[in-house]
Parts: structure tokens; C-alpha cells; sequence
């Protein structure tokens, strides 16, 4: 009887190989795909926190005086966010102006194509304290 050879085919290193290069093709691309999502979702954050700060410097400049179309910016940089441009478009719910649909547009360049997002809401003019209570019921010290 003759004694049988230790070691591997060269068939089962093959397969093997093949299992192996298999395996690692799939992790590479798993991980390639993570930090192409992770890429997106902190662009898409720097989008949203761009938009959030333009309405709240919006929401402070809305006096009865303001004139809209002079808050109405078109592609605009802000000073936190360089890589990033912006649109504000107001447009009048009401004959006096006060209640505005606003619309914020973010633009950006990935890979050279233009990336663009919008966001929208509903702002009213701030009232000054006497125009708040026009018609409302006079003050307990009134007509005294």
C-alpha cells in the first residue's frame, strides 16, 4: 500500500482562490458603496443645515417695511457654506403681503452635473406691537 500525500490539490487551492477573490470582491464593493452613501448623507446634511439657516436669517428680516423682491436672492453664496449657492423666491399669500410662501433652491457640483434642492414653507411678516392688536379688545385701562 502506498502512504498518501499530505497537502492540497492543486484543484482545492483553485477553488479556494476563487471562494476567496469572490469574498473580497463583494467587501470591497460593500464598503466602496458605504462611503459613497456616507459622501451623500453629509452633503444632503450640509444642504438641509444651509436651508434651515437662510429661512431663520429670512424669518429675522421680515418686518411689514421689508421689501421682498429685494430679499429674493438668486444664487447666492453663504458665508458658512462656499461650496454651496441659493435661491430665495417669495411669493405673496395675501393682498397685504403678510402670510409668504418661500422657497429656498440649494445648488451644488458633484462630479461636474449640477445638483440642485428645494425647500419650501409658509412665513408670515413679524407685526409690530400695535399692528398684533388692532381691533382687539381695548385694555382694562381703557375708558376709565
Amino acid at each position: 500500500m502506498r502512504p498518501r500525500a499530505e497537502g492540497f490539490t492543486l484543484l482545492e487551492v483553485l477553488v479556494a482562490m476563487a471562494v476567496l477573490t469572490v469574498g473580497l470582491t463583494s467587501a470591497i464593493y460593500l464598503f466602496a458603496s458605504a462611503a459613497r452613501l456616507q459622501t451623500e448623507t453629509a452633503t444632503t446634511q450640509k444642504v438641509c443645515a444651509l436651508a434651515d439657516s437662510v429661512f431663520a436669517e429670512l424669518d429675522t428680516r421680515l418686518s411689514p417695511e421689508a421689501d421682498l423682491a429685494a430679499l429674493a436672492v438668486k444664487k447666492k453664496t453663504h458665508p458658512d457654506y462656499p461650496r454651496f449657492k441659493y435661491s430665495i423666491h417669495i411669493i405673496p399669500l395675501d393682498a397685504a403681503e403678510y402670510e409668504l410662501f418661500v422657497v429656498v433652491e440649494v445648488f451644488w457640483r458633484r462630479h461636474g452635473e449640477e445638483k440642485r434642492r428645494k425647500f419650501h414653507t409658509i412665513m408670515f411678516r413679524h407685526l409690530s406691537y400695535r399692528d398684533a392688536y388692532k381691533g382687539a379688545a381695548p385694555s382694562r385701562n381703557e375708558g376709565r
